[in-house]
């Protein structure tokens, strides 16, 4: 997972040094209907034209913890989730206060389990699985300043992870 952050990091880095019309790069907060939990979002978009834009993010499920016991016996049971999205938006209507997109592409998410008990001495399992998928979905950016860009956005992920996933934040203007 530290690997595919670092990567993300340094393209978005190098696409700025690009000749792009316009680069924002921000982050902010994210729910998913399947896996019931909020999480932070990281995204940036990459202009190819007044209307196209490349709009790559990441999403970390807030962890869950949960502890059983029982007879003398106990269970802890840890599980997370994320996803990388690489999308596309496309800008089809707007005003000065508001720009209107629609967003399409693939994702990859990648849900983790892992589990302690005590039962016949301390013993631990854990398990993952990674699942590629479509995005659809639409979103708005709002004028509040030069520099600020505050966004939302709603899509639907199609694969055996699928959900509606809802983001919410502020993207900054890079150039």
């Amino acid at each position: 997972m530290k690997k595919v952050v670092l990567l993300s990091v340094v393209v978005l880095l190098s696409i700025s040094y690009g000749k792009a019309q316009q680069i924002t790069l921000g982050g902010g907060l994210a729910y998913g209907t399947e896996v019931e939990k909020a999480g932070i979002t990281l995204n940036g978009q990459y202009f190819f034209t007044e209307k196209w834009a490349a709009a790559p993010s990441l999403i970390f499920y807030f962890p869950e913890k949960s502890k059983y016991s029982n007879a003398g016996y106990s269970y802890e049971v840890k599980s997370s989730v994320w996803e990388f999205n690489a999308d596309v938006n496309y800008y089809f209507y707007g005003t000065d206060k508001v720009k209107f997109f629609g967003e399409g592409g693939l994702n990859i998410t990648t849900a983790k389990v892992k589990a302690k008990t005590n039962f016949n001495g301390n013993q631990s399992q854990s398990s993952s699985n990674t699942e590629a998928g479509i995005n659809l979905g639409v979103g708005a950016d709002f004028k509040a300043g030069d520099k600020i860009v505050p966004f939302v956005s709603m899509k639907y992920t199609v694969s055996n992870y699928d959900q509606l996933v809802i983001r919410g934040g502020i993207r900054f203007l890079l150039k």
